[in-house]
């Protein structure tokens, strides 16, 4: 009769299972901790300034820098202490990135993000991890809007360049702070670009730069600082690179409602199951009433 009883109640269980299962084991690319970095918004090993309108919200670190300072409303850190590991940090943070699987693969060669249909909604993206074995660009000063709160990762083998006049905006809840793009080419910024997010260069043994066209409003930071190898250039006037203010991530309550359908006469009430929620977010529920 026990026997019997605990197969009765594993039919039981079944719905309520795929029930809470479902939509909770979804893994998601999250936002790493930026560090010493965190405060910068232009980190390179050379940068390069032509213009004294040039304007930085917040710190600026360099080993080589420009011959004409811009403005900076943070501090200055020349090859010091802080430098050193806000390079460390931004180094860890890039491995932590590189480390989510990709949710979208692009075709290899070039992807238009303003113009592509093979993600979804053309010109529109959501939280998630998109990936091409090849170049992303923004062509012909094409808007991309993104949509909804969560960690975005822009993740080209190649180049990352934006033409004129091109746009990344947000909506639903959207973040700078949580907007990465990680390229493992340079990275080219066209004139009058209104950009968002964080641009963080690999550590390589050839000279990778960002550079960033005149007129260009960026939301979030250009990290580039890799021993010897890594430039920064702002080539005009009225360049706004401003770091934003990130703050703790919001916590939340799971609230969980037992519900138990059953079947074949059976007599089991919610009371009957304990459900235990682990660490990695995921669920299961305790057959306690037949043990």
């Amino acid at each position: 009769m026990k026997i019997l009883y605990k197969v009765s109640i594993a039919v039981l269980v079944l719905p309520f299972l795929f029930g809470i299962l479902g939509p909770i084991t979804v893994s998601a690319a999250t936002t790493p901790s930026l560090g010493a970095a965190a405060n910068f918004g232009i980190l390179g090993y050379t940068y390069t300034n032509n213009s004294t309108f040039t304007s930085v919200t917040g710190d600026l670190g360099y080993t080589v820098g420009p011959s004409t300072a811009p403005s900076v409303s943070g501090a200055t850190h020349v090859n010091d202490t802080t430098y050193v590991q806000a390079v460390s940090d931004q180094n860890t943070a890039l491995s932590s990135l590189n480390g989510w699987p990709c949710t979208t693969t692009f075709p290899t060669g070039t992807v238009d993000l303003a113009t592509d249909s093979t993600h979804g909604t053309v010109g529109v993206y959501t939280p998630g991890v998109y990936c091409i074995a090849g170049s992303m660009t923004i062509a012909g000063g094409g808007t991309v809007t993104l949509s909804g709160a969560g960690t975005y990762i822009f993740r080209p083998t190649g180049t990352l360049t934006t033409s004129d006049n091109s746009v990344v905006t947000g909506t639903n809840g959207v973040s700078a702070c949580d907007i990465f793009w990680t390229p493992g080419g340079n990275t080219t910024l066209g004139a009058v670009t209104n950009f968002a997010g964080t641009v963080i260069e690999p550590l390589t043994a050839v000279v990778m730069s960002i550079t960033v066209g005149a007129h260009t409003n960026w939301g979030g930071r250009a990290l580039n600082g890799t021993n010897g190898t890594g430039a920064v250039v702002t080539t005009g006037v009225d360049d706004t690179i401003s770091v934003l203010t990130c703050g703790t991530p919001a916590t939340g309550t799971l609230h969980v409602i037992k519900h138990v359908i059953n079947d074949n006469s059976g007599t089991a009430t919610a009371s009957s199951f304990n459900v235990h929620v682990k660490g990695s977010g995921s669920m299961g529920v305790s057959d306690v009433a037949g043990s």
